[in-house]
């Protein structure tokens, strides 16, 4: 058995953020966010099958994410 999670949308990110024990959030402004906020986040990317082809081949890193 899992944990049970609650999912919420919505449209203030800033404040569920303030409230969130954790988040999953793009790449991108939302890492600075939840950055600032002090929450453990997970970042999530979206690429064409071509690029993470490539990208797997020359980057050798397990996990990375910086808020920019």
């Amino acid at each position: 058995m899992g944990v049970p999670v609650r999912v919420t949308l919505t449209d203030n990110a800033r404040a569920t953020l303030m409230h969130a024990r954790a988040g999953v959030v793009a790449s991108g402004t939302a890492t600075v966010e939840a950055a600032l906020a002090g929450n453990p986040i997970l970042v999530v990317y979206r690429l064409s099958p071509l690029t993470w082809l490539l990208g797997r081949r020359l980057v050798r890193l397990d996990t990375f994410a910086m808020p920019n």
